[in-house]
């Protein structure tokens, strides 16, 4: 991807997504629905069922693909709120995705904003779970016991590389950052009527073993860096796209960044600094 399509930041006007399993901690949002779980804000999304439009300056009302001089954006972000828990579930990688006529796989990473006490975060399996194991569990309706989970912490960063089986807890909410590709193959939706891949979801699965949380430390993965600020910071210089995002208050400085919003910045030459808001966080999304 071209990092110098654009010179100035794109800020993006985020779209909501509703699910069963949704809570309201969105529902306060400029344009979230009124009458139905708010399960998901797309804060910067190339995908064609729910883009993420360019909210000013002279790309105004473009998609990201536009403003970008026809580059297909590669990332995903988005805030989640689970009131209930995810399906258990997995992501082809790209090699597997591209023979189904996609793009790209789907390797993403967790940031932790909230947690109820006992929540739960399912992250990769246990250690010693093989394909027979696994499969097994599936047919005795059980994976449950197989898959590594932990309580997570505020904070917590969690790498879930395509092929790992995971789960999001109730109670939970997070920010993510993901491949630009949406596809989803379930195990298990914890006794919900919705369609489950078993076939699937077995031929993407690696069996690593559990995923541990990472504190204190960024992701770094080959299609993204995660970093996560609560203070001051500086950036730039480094000829590297990045896509800044706030939560619970704004970002100002070279690059301002409101609250529960995306923006996207080109590569920079010189350094820029940054300060969030009092309790505010700040996702700094970094792109190869």
């Amino acid at each position: 991807m071209s990092a110098n399509r654009i010179n100035e930041p794109l800020e993006l006007v985020p779209q909501f997504a509703t699910a069963v399993w949704g809570g309201r901690r969105f529902a306060r949002l400029p344009g979230a629905p009124v009458d139905a779980p708010v399960a998901e804000v797309w804060l910067a999304s190339d995908l064609p069922h729910r883009p993420t439009p360019v909210a000013y300056g002279p790309h105004q009302g473009k998609l990201i693909r536009e403003a970008l001089g026809g580059d297909q954006f590669p990332l995903l972000l988005k805030l989640i709120d689970a009131r209930t828990s995810l399906s258990v579930q997995v992501h082809p990688d790209d090699a597997r995705a591209q023979k189904r006529g996609y793009a790209r796989g789907k390797t993403e990473a967790w940031a932790v904003i909230a947690a109820e006490p006992g929540s739960r975060i399912y992250a990769g399996l246990k250690a010693g779970t093989d394909a027979v194991a696994l499969s097994a569990a599936i047919a005795e309706n059980r994976i449950e016991e197989v898959l590594h989970s932990f309580e997570p912490q505020v904070g917590d960063l969690v790498y879930l590389p395509a092929g790992t089986v995971h789960a999001l807890g109730g109670g939970i909410t997070i920010f993510e950052v993901q491949q630009s590709c949406d596809m989803t193959y379930r195990f298990w939706d914890w006794g919900r009527p919705r369609e489950i891949h078993i076939a699937e979801a077995l031929e993407c699965t690696n069996y690593g073993g559990p995923v541990r949380p990472l504190r204190g430390e960024p992701v770094v993965s080959p299609y993204f860096e995660l970093h996560v600020h609560r203070g001051p910071v500086t950036f730039g210089g480094d000829g590297r796209m990045r896509v800044l995002v706030a939560h619970d208050g704004a970002v100002r400085g070279c690059v301002d960044v409101p609250a529960e919003t995306a923006v996207i910045v080109p590569a920079m030459n010189g350094e820029c600094r940054l300060m969030p808001d009092p309790g505010a966080w700040l996702f700094e999304c970094i792109i190869p």
